[in-house]
């Protein structure tokens, strides 16, 4: 027998306080509750007969609209509340296509979204999501375990100014952007172009700026973002893009609004990679039609500059603005890639799959059940 029954459960007269090992056998602590379940953008809840599927509104950027262009398989949405869209439908329905496994039968479906596009550009982001209910006929369990040999070390590189200028992609925060950071569709894109602290210049500006997919300067499709040497002409198009003030005049910061290009719209693995390309001056303090930031205001319809009041030196941006630097001397610069990427991409990406649940497992909030 245990110390613990040679001792404490023996037979006595009398009452005594029951001992602290008798009472960790008898009295085990209150169990704690589990936590709240944490939901996704894309959410699956499986039953025996239907699959629910709710997406998030904040996911778009009209949100009030998007319900016209969302389906899962055959079927639309049919069920809407203020945060959610929800597809509530039965397994023999809207194409849903059913798999037997040895070990598991799914029920899978495609959530898609195909918003309308005009022009070489999108700004609202089409897309695609396997949705999966998975219904195990075998359960088992299994742990392995891998502890990785770290080992430390210091590497040198060597740096060198291969330009004049550096053109750089920020955050929200002017944070140079991290390689493992995107931009959102539909949001801003910050940018920033720089001149080394020894160069005695007084003004950074920009003749023209233009995206593609590919380092290639040269490259198609291309897009232009400012042209007219000093025109912000995607202003008239999103009101992201604009030209951003700075207390230092020699780094020009300015605001893009994120697009793909239209016939790259499937989404690849990591998201897209894109190059800004622009063609930059040092110039005077005081702009001029040819040297000059100028952002459209769609309120006033007017053209207006980023550190002078005068309109004069915007007016030609609606039609040809002299040049300042002869097209034989004028240098392009370009930034490092960055990559694009649909709100919340990487939870997006993942498919929901459910286990067989029963119907207290999909009593959730927000979903209706049959």
């Amino acid at each position: 027998m245990s110390p613990i029954g040679s001792g404490v459960f023996k037979p006595e007269e009398g009452t005594r306080a029951l001992p602290e090992p008798v009472k960790q056998i008898f009295l085990p602590p209150a169990a704690t509750a589990a936590p709240p379940p944490q939901y996704g953008d894309v959410d699956a809840l499986c039953h025996l007969d239907r699959m629910y599927v709710r997406i998030k509104k904040e996911l778009f950027s009209k949100p009030g609209d998007a319900w016209q262009y969302l389906k899962i398989g055959t079927c639309a949405v049919n069920e809407d509340t203020a945060d959610h869209y929800y597809f509530l439908y039965y397994l023999k329905g809207c194409g849903i296509k059913y798999e037997e496994k040895e070990d598991y039968s799914t029920f899978s479906n495609t959530l898609t979204y195909k918003p309308p596009s005009t022009g070489p550009i999108l700004r609202e982001l089409p897309f695609s999501v396997n949705v999966r209910c998975k219904y195990y006929k075998h359960f088992y369990a299994y742990a392995r375990g891998y502890h990785p040999d770290l080992k430390a070390g210091t590497v040198f590189a060597e740096l060198s100014l291969y330009s004049q200028f550096t053109l750089r992609p920020y955050d929200d925060k002017w944070e140079p952007l991290k390689p493992s950071d995107s931009f959102t569709i539909g949001k801003p894109m910050y940018f920033a172009v720089k001149v080394p602290p020894t160069n005695c210049a007084e003004r950074t500006y920009i003749n023209q700026c233009f995206i593609t997919p590919t380092s290639d300067a040269n490259a198609n499709p291309r897009y232009t973002v400012v042209d007219n040497n000093g025109c912000m002409v995607d202003s008239k198009a999103s009101t992201s893009s604009k030209f951003i003030p700075h207390a230092d005049k020699t780094t020009l910061r300015f605001s893009i609004g994120a697009f793909v290009f239209r016939d790259s719209a499937v989404l690849p693995t990591g998201g897209w990679a894109l190059y800004l390309h622009c063609e930059i001056i040092e110039g005077p303090v005081t702009p001029s039609p040819s040297l000059k930031s100028c952002t459209y205001d769609k309120g006033t319809k007017k053209w207006t500059e980023l550190y002078d009041n005068t309109a004069s030196v915007c007016s030609c941006c609606e039609a040809t603005c002299p040049s300042a630097v002869p097209a034989d001397s004028r240098k392009m610069v370009s930034s490092d890639p960055w990559k694009l990427g649909m709100p919340s991409e990487q939870r997006i990406e993942k498919a929901a799959v459910v286990p067989d649940l029963t119907e207290a497992d999909y009593s959730v909030d927000g979903f209706e059940k049959y």
